[in-house]
């Protein structure tokens, strides 16, 4: 791993369906040690010159295809890592959003992303709390709880 440190703000959507459910992606990425998978919701780096609402909305057109109505941010979580070969300081700012229509495609758009990116699903708050799987940030369960109810109707956006 490189020992430059880089500072890296992340814009995170947590996407609720009609019954509450919120949309984690599995990522399994390459580190210095190993694969390392985890569960995270929708989401990614801040472009130069971009707001975060615009970057939660971009990265949920790019990763999935939609473009829903957001509220928020509603959370901010930091955390440190290795990302990209280089130790990242990283603030994920989260955006709430509810989806009710028929299907999610898991579409990535840069290599490195798609290839990280393996599968998705629906999880109940119930699941999360009794799942032994990796969840980033590691106060995503008590996140959902929190929030799946005041996700707003789904506003397809032009």
């Amino acid at each position: 791993m490189d020992a430059t440190e880089r500072h890296r703000t992340s814009a995170r959507v947590l996407l609720f369906d009609v019954q509450g459910s919120v949309l984690l992606i599995r990522f399994v990425v390459l580190r210095t040690e190993g694969e390392f998978a985890f569960w995270a919701t929708p989401g990614g780096t801040v472009e130069k010159d971009e707001t975060v609402e615009h970057a939660a909305r971009r990265e949920l057109q790019e990763e999935l295809a939609i473009a829903v109505k957001l509220f928020g941010p509603v959370h901010e979580a930091y955390s440190e890592f290795e990302h990209e070969g280089h130790h990242a300081r990283n603030t994920d700012v989260f955006f709430v959003g509810r989806f009710q229509g028929e299907e999610i495609k898991l579409s990535g758009t840069s290599p490195g992303e798609g290839g990280a990116m393996r599968d998705f699903r629906w999880w109940s708050a119930m699941g999360l709390e009794h799942s032994t799987e990796m969840f980033l940030p590691p106060e995503l369960p008590r996140l959902v709880v929190r929030y799946a109810n005041i996700a707003p109707s789904c506003v397809v956006e032009p």
